[in-house]
């Protein structure tokens, strides 16, 4: 992405990697706290915590493979069915119990898998979150081209560190201090053990650090209703498995369901998305009635004017405009004070000004759509820059 910013904001980054961190740092510290509190209510219990930290490592595994293998709908949902399968194999005599592969799978990852839906579940209410609030704060314009045409999309990618606590139940030990009684309906989502045990268990918060990560692209819609779209998704998703863990917890046979409903879901809603994508026509195009603003660079009048992405300028100072070259004339002359007439992409008319009495106003700093692919650095599927 800085490699990207750097081209299409001409050598200058409008997002700073130390800027982006902190936000992410912040808002993932944010989340963490909202995620403890819900995990607290829903009472998410688990009686093997080796859940968790084989999600997370096989949750960063991934991502080398692709960034957005980071979700952990595929690892939970990976995780979920070896356990599921290799349990079933083990306790009804198909494979040794004590010795051998499966009896190693058996010993080390034989988790709690409706625990672990329902965390993964929680985690994803928790990303709905993120995206909506944060998941267009960093949003990269960049040039494509779409049945040989030059159109504008952008790129938006966030990770959240988000530090939160998960609950695991305790037999047959020595506690000192001090005890609290839970309430009989607590917790909402029971782990898989007898009645007799839970009665006499003591339940143990434990820390976690998980990462979420968002990554998306438009070019049919601004990135704020990208990702309004895309946390609607989210938060739909992220209740059907919620409530799937919840069943699991009464009823075998659905922790199947949990497990294979996570990764194929959330596949499925990538695809539709990237289908929705390619069937919708693209809104930052070449025009030939305006000059299209596709974005504006850091620090610049038009960025001090409020004028947004998708904005097209239909006039300065009073004089009508059509192409980029008709701005260009009018501001040859460095005008102390300009007032610009937009509209918006959904058709709002609106007013800007902008005075600078000490130097003129020489450019507004924008960035538009070009009409020929030769002025500007194409970005293929590989996210390589190319001039063509």
């Amino acid at each position: 992405l800085e490699k990207i910013q750097k081209v299409m904001y001409l050598g200058k980054p409008k997002y700073k990697v130390f800027d982006m961190f902190m936000s992410s740092l912040l808002f993932g510290i944010i989340a963490g706290l909202i995620s403890s509190i819900i995990i607290t209510v829903f009472g998410v219990t688990s009686y093997n915590s080796k859940g968790i930290e084989y999600l997370l490592l096989l949750s960063l595994m991934l991502m080398i493979i692709n960034p957005r293998y980071v979700c952990l709908s595929y690892s939970g949902g990976i995780l979920g069915i070896i356990s599921l399968i290799n349990s079933y194999l083990v306790e009804n005599g198909f494979v040794n119990k004590d010795y051998g592969f499966f009896a190693f799978i058996y010993n080390h990852i034989n988790l709690d898998v409706t625990a672990l839906m329902a965390i993964v579940a929680i985690m994803h209410l928790i990303e709905a979150m993120l995206v909506y609030i944060d998941g267009d704060t960093i949003a990269i314009p960049i040039y494509i081209k779409k049945e040989d045409k030059v159109v504008g999309g952008f790129i938006m990618q966030r990770f959240w560190l988000v530090p939160a606590i998960f609950y695991v139940i305790a037999t047959n030990i020595n506690i000192s201090g001090e005890l609290f009684q839970t309430p009989n309906w607590w917790p909402i989502i029971r782990p898989d053990l007898p009645a007799n045990i839970l009665e006499k268990a003591v339940v143990a918060a434990a820390p976690i650090f998980i990462i979420l990560g968002y990554g998306d692209f438009t070019v049919a819609q601004t990135p704020k209703e990208k990702v309004k779209k895309s946390s609607k998704s989210l938060l739909l998703f992220s209740f059907s498995l919620l409530v799937l863990s919840f069943i699991s917890s009464k009823v075998y046979y659905f922790k199947y369901i949990a497990v294979l409903f996570a990764p194929i879901c959330h596949e499925l809603l990538i695809a539709h998305e990237k289908h929705f994508e390619n069937k919708c026509e693209p809104i930052y195009t070449y025009t030939n009635d305006g000059v299209l603003v596709f974005d504006t660079l850091s620090d610049s009048p038009a960025e001090k004017m409020n004028i947004n992405s998708g904005d097209k300028i239909i006039s300065i100072n009073n004089t009508k405009v059509l192409n980029l070259g008709d701005v260009e004339e009018i501001l040859n002359g460095k005008p102390p004070y300009i007032w610009v007439e937009l509209i918006d992409h959904k058709g709002k008319k609106k007013v800007s000004e902008f005075k600078d009495y000490k130097n003129g106003v020489e450019g507004l700093g924008i960035l538009t759509i070009p009409k020929y692919s030769e002025n500007a650095p194409i970005i293929n599927e590989s996210g390589d820059i190319f001039k063509k």
